[in-house]
């Protein structure tokens, strides 16, 4: 299965990242490529919406932990939306799920 990945502008400072497919070994480097740019631009805050992503592997989850990281050097965030319960559950057993800010909507985000 492949990974799609949808780029929405939602305030200046911030982009709400569509992840559909699969995060895996075959597709982190797409998604992390991606990422690469947005953090080159003058964003804050990235939102994951994983509501259509069916599958995430170690390499997926070592994109978003460096994403995690790169952002808060930046004094931004990293916000997750619509996790399954399959993908929900691969955060828990690597035991990230407490550090993650999950929402159930980009309003809930306080913009600068």
């Amino acid at each position: 299965m492949e990974l799609n990945i949808t780029i929405n502008e939602y305030k200046n400072s911030m982009k709400e990242v569509q992840l559909s497919g699969s995060l895996d070994s075959n597709s982190y480097q797409q998604l992390d490529n991606e990422i690469k740019n947005l953090l080159e631009s003058a964003i804050h805050i990235i939102v994951l919406n994983m509501k259509d992503l069916e599958y995430i592997s170690s390499a997926g989850i070592r994109v978003i932990v460096k994403t995690q990281k790169a952002l808060k050097l930046k004094n931004g965030g990293l916000y997750f939306m619509n996790l399954k319960p399959q993908v929900k559950k691969v955060f828990e057993i690597i035991n990230v799920l407490p550090f993650m800010q999950i929402i159930d909507n980009l309003d809930e985000i306080d913009l600068p």
